[in-house]
Parts: C-alpha cells; structure tokens; sequence
C-alpha cells in the first residue's frame, strides 16, 4: 500500500489526506443514480484516476454540468 502511495502526485495526496478515507460518494450521470462509494472504489471500477473523481466532487464542476455530466456528490451520515 505504501508504495502506490508513492505514484500519486502531491497535490492528490493531499487531497486524500484532508479527506476521509471513507467517505462515500454517490455518482450520477444526470438525475440518473449510477453508482456509490469511495473515490478509490469508484476510480478503480470506472477506469479513471483519483485525480478525475476529485475532480468530479468539486461545485464549481458541479455549476458548470450540462445535462448527463457525471458528477460525484458527498454522502454525509447523520
């Protein structure tokens, strides 16, 4: 595990390390729910780098989404 932490640029480490580990994301294309989970899982699952799913997250990817943009969105527990 330590050395694929290695392969990962800075900037995304560091996004990583602010972030929780576990947290679940829950991804949809549209208003249509495709998947959920971590962004490892789902990087690992879609074929796309940590550094796209982040990306995904973010609300100003959010604003600028037209139509079936896929997007990420933060499950947050009670």
């Amino acid at each position: 595990l330590h050395q694929h932490w290695q392969c990962l640029d800075w900037q995304v480490l560091n996004v990583i390390r602010r972030t929780k580990k576990d947290r679940y994301f829950a991804m949809y294309k549209g208003d249509k729910y495709v998947d959920g989970g971590t962004i490892v899982e789902l990087a690992k699952k879609y074929h796309r780098t940590i550094k796209q799913m982040i990306y995904l997250t973010y609300p100003t990817t959010h604003k600028r989404a037209k139509d079936n943009r896929l997007l990420l969105y933060e499950v947050k527990g009670e």
